[in-house]
This record gives structure tokens, C-alpha cells and sequence, in this order.
């Protein structure tokens, strides 16, 4: 079975992203709070999609987006910096999308549609 792997250290955060996804897609979400961990779990399973907070204080989430791309994996950013310059150098890491963490439910339903349809062919 496919899964979402969220990567964040707040809990409560996660908590709330997780329950979203799973009721309006109904997809596994597996979460963790550290790079480390989510290497453990890529390297277990391939995830269908990640999420990571790249603003988190477990170590440099920009650094991590570079480890993430050779797993060939969609990759989302949740940040809560809406600095035009800071967003132009997330998009430069070629990811799926970015979504400011303030207004990340009412971006979320949108975004994942239009993701899981372009990568639906890689789950059937």
C-alpha cells in the first residue's frame, strides 16, 4: 500500500495535516519528526508523495530537498516564510509544490488532486 510520508516536528501541526489527507483522499499518512527517520522509511518503502516543513529546527530542510530528489519521489514544502526570495529557492529544487503553512488546508485539496492525477499511473 502507498503512503504519504510527512516530515515536521510539530506534532499537533502533523496531527492536523495527517487526519485532512487521510479523510479527503484516503491515503496512508506515516509521520515523523527527523531526517533521519524519514530516510529509515524511504529506504524501507518508496512514499507516494512527501511533505516537509522546510523551516524545521531538526536541520536544514533546503539540504534535505537535495537528499529527496534522488528518490525521485513529489516532493511538497510546508513553510511558514512567504518571502518571495526564500519561496523562488524552494521552487529552484524542482518540487511538486510549495505551501505556506498558515494557509495550508485551503491550498491542500487543490494541489494534491492535480498530484496524485499525474502520478496516479505509478499506483494502479
Amino acid at each position: 500500500m502507498s503512503y504519504i510520508l510527512l516530515i515536521d516536528e510539530d506534532l499537533n501541526f502533523r496531527g492536523l495535516l495527517k487526519k485532512f489527507i487521510e479523510k479527503k483522499f484516503m491515503t496512508k499518512v506515516v509521520e515523523v519528526n527527523s531526517e533521519k527517520e524519514a530516510l529509515d522509511k524511504i529506504d524501507r518503502r518508496k512514499p507516494r508523495m512527501v511533505f516537509i516543513n522546510t523551516d524545521a529546527d531538526f536541520g536544514s530542510g533546503l539540504d534535505f530537498l537535495e537528499t529527496l530528489k534522488s528518490f525521485e519521489v513529489p516532493v511538497i514544502a510546508l513553510t511558514a516564510n512567504n518571502e518571495r526570495e526564500y519561496i523562488e529557492k524552494l521552487i529552484s529544487y524542482r518540487i511538486e509544490g510549495c505551501l505556506l503553512k498558515t494557509d495550508v488546508l485551503s491550498q491542500l485539496a487543490e494541489r494534491l488532486e492535480r498530484i496524485f492525477h499525474r502520478y496516479e499511473h505509478l499506483y494502479v
